[in-house]
């Protein structure tokens, strides 16, 4: 039986989306991807790759391309905010967070200004955003068409001076995280069995 994918999409609040300006990145650990396209990098995964590694360990890719901030952006959140696509959003407050807390309220996100707003109490995140953005819509689309597995994207959205993005979790599904722009240290454990 193959369960369904959650994809997180994750893009700092003040990263540099012109592709003319070269970035500075740092690379330690992974694999690099090596794939022309992001359809490319799921149709590999597709072919067996997700499966040595699904349910069992988590994997790390690098570079992989066509999910940067092509796929999402900050300009891409503040268009939607203005947009009136942001209705859903909410922030996970940053204290709390800092604290190993789950706590989050409506962002209030229909402008550029409350959404930097809303960055500064936390990461603000919608979910299901895949149907508000098309190029979202089109990964999760992907997702089904190379993977098999329908697809929920949702986007976090953090401020680059903030140290924690949301408190440690364990995700009831699946989960693919895209870093579309900016940093942020990662921690991810292996699967835990839970006796039910």
């Amino acid at each position: 039986m193959r369960s369904s994918l959650f994809v997180l999409l994750a893009a700092g609040a003040a990263a540099t989306t012109n592709p003319a300006v070269p970035r500075a990145v740092r690379y330690r650990g992974g694999e690099t991807a090596q794939k022309k396209t992001l359809d490319d990098f799921l149709r590999h995964l597709g072919d067996g790759e997700l499966e040595a590694v699904w349910e069992k360990s988590p994997k790390l890719w690098r570079r992989v391309d066509g999910c940067g901030p092509e796929l999402f952006s900050f300009e891409d959140a503040i268009k939607g905010a203005e947009a009136g696509l942001l209705d859903n959003a909410a922030v996970a407050d940053g204290a709390q967070a800092a604290e190993g807390r789950w706590v989050a309220e409506k962002a209030g996100a229909s402008s550029a200004d409350d959404l930097r707003r809303a960055l500064a109490k936390g990461t603000v995140f919608f979910n299901g955003a895949g149907l508000a953005f098309p190029a979202l819509a089109a990964l999760g689309a992907a997702c089904h068409r190379f993977l098999g597995l329908p697809a929920n994207i949702n986007v976090y959205v953090t401020d680059p001076r903030r140290e924690v993005s949301v408190s440690p979790h364990s995700d009831a599904q699946n989960v693919l995280v895209f870093q579309c722009s900016g940093m942020k240290r990662w921690r991810v454990w292996p699967c835990v069995e839970i006796n039910q």
